[in-house]
């Protein structure tokens, strides 16, 4: 059962990592700028006062640009390094872009010298995924990091994602954790 519902992520994963990589770079930019006025919009960010960030890569959903427009509105901004050793995310504040490195797997990621978040209280968390489904289940890269740090996490979960991306159905195992709220270029997608 396991390994079919590892082949099953696979397959997605790939089917639509193809799908986001064949975004012509001019709709992904207008689709960028509509997901970001959606997310200002809602009212976990408006009620936040720490954002839990991550750097995009490999065609997701531009972050960069959101999390610079997150520092200009007076919000803390904080984003994962990963602990490989031990498959683990921490978060460390960043306040500027310029104070992120090429981390683990080539994902800019805060330098040793930012501030560690231990409380995340009046915090949301933006979460990465190659796709999400309109109940909120996710596949990321296949590590596990993010559902591990989410199972314990209280605060809001906010998936990203270009339409082409949220299917009806993604296989969910045990350890998978759900996002809150969808966001794409078509606005808000409160999960089912």
């Amino acid at each position: 059962m396991m390994n079919d519902l590892r082949t099953q992520k696979t397959e997605l994963r790939n089917k639509f990592l193809r799908i986001r990589s064949d975004i012509p770079d001019a709709q992904r930019a207008e689709w960028d700028a509509k997901i970001h006025a959606a997310f200002f919009n809602t009212a976990a960010f408006r009620y936040c006062s720490l954002i839990l960030a991550y750097a995009s890569v490999r065609g997701e959903c531009d972050t960069i640009g959101l999390i610079k427009a997150c520092l200009e509105r007076g919000k803390r901004v904080a984003l994962p390094v990963s602990d490989a050793e031990n498959f683990r995310l921490e978060y460390r504040l960043i306040t500027d872009i310029a104070d992120l490195e090429t981390g683990k797997y080539d994902i800019p990621a805060p330098d040793g010298d930012c501030q560690l978040v231990t409380d995340f209280s009046s915090s949301l968390c933006l979460v990465p995924g190659v796709v999400f489904d309109r109940a909120g289940w996710r596949i990321g890269y296949g590590k596990g990091y993010y559902d591990r740090f989410l199972a314990e996490y209280k605060g809001s979960k906010i998936g990203l994602a270009y339409r082409s991306c949220i299917t009806d159905h993604v296989p969910a195992g045990r350890n998978d954790v759900k996002v809150d709220l969808l966001i794409c270029e078509k606005g808000a997608m409160p999960v089912k």
